[in-house]
């Protein structure tokens, strides 16, 4: 750890990187469910979750194309 670039002397993989996530989202969610006795799954359950997710994002896609054409109008 000598050559003062951090990203060289600690290089993360896509795997460490999805391993913190996941650790982190244990983490947040112990102590959610503590403070407020629910507690979430960061994965897919099933097809509905993900047709709820691409909902949402669609939801927002249609939100920012129609923010950016109202600006275009003034």
């Amino acid at each position: 750890m000598n050559s003062g670039n951090l990203s060289q002397d600690a290089k993360l993989t896509y795997t460490d990187i999805g391993g913190l996530i996941e650790v982190a989202g244990e983490f947040l969610n112990y102590y959610y469910g503590i403070l407020s006795g629910k507690y979430y799954s960061i994965e897919a359950l099933n097809s509905d979750d993900v047709n709820k997710v691409l909902s949402i994002l669609r939801h927002h896609n249609e939100s920012v194309a129609s923010f950016i054409n109202n600006r275009k109008l003034l």
